[in-house]
């Protein structure tokens, strides 16, 4: 079965879920499989604020099920949770969390309709979910009604490559792995 793997979100410097995405795709054994990266749709990731958002959502809707249809792919994956709705594309998705869900006082009115009803409608067209930890799945169970038969945990892993233990006293320290802001 060909897959393609939608990268079109990741921008020219990549962070967060986009190395996550790149990283992901290097480890991955994927033969028969094609590849959309963001140089080629370099106006579609979020390196253009909201439009470029905008773009490539609407990019996801028009363009990709006619890249599905002529390349005859089989399956589409995306390490984020955009797919084409409404189409006989058949896709697995990435959820990350549902912060907006969960803390809906921090986040705009935009972000949590992004979540309440696109994102609500991609999950459940979707043949299978991964969720990095079993609290985002249990997220996604319990705001968006996603049964879950069709969740998959798949826990984050650590590129040891890159990221090797020192040997530092324990003490005094406080690490935190996320966004920038509240």
């Amino acid at each position: 079965m060909k897959i393609l793997v939608n990268l079109v979100f990741v921008p020219q410097e990549p962070t967060g879920l986009a190395n996550y995405s790149l990283s992901l795709l290097k480890h991955l054994s994927l033969p028969d499989s094609e590849v959309l990266r963001s140089r080629v749709y370099e106006n579609l990731t979020n390196d253009f604020g909201i439009k470029g958002h905008c773009r490539r959502l609407w990019w996801t809707q028009s363009a990709l099920p006619r890249i599905y249809k002529q390349k005859h792919i089989g399956l589409i994956f995306s390490p984020i949770p955009e797919a084409p709705l409404f189409t006989k594309c058949r896709f697995v998705v990435t959820v990350h969390d549902l912060i907006p869900l969960r803390f809906p006082q921090w986040f705009s009115k935009a972000q949590i309709f992004y979540c309440r009803y696109y994102l609500h409608q991609v999950l459940h067209q979707a043949d299978r979910i991964f969720c990095n930890s079993l609290t985002t799945a249990q997220d996604v169970q319990h705001f968006l009604d996603v049964p879950e038969r069709k969740l998959v945990i798949t826990p984050l892993g650590c590129d040891h490559e890159k990221f090797q233990f020192l040997d530092l006293s324990t003490s005094n320290y406080f690490l935190y792995i996320g966004r920038g802001n509240p």
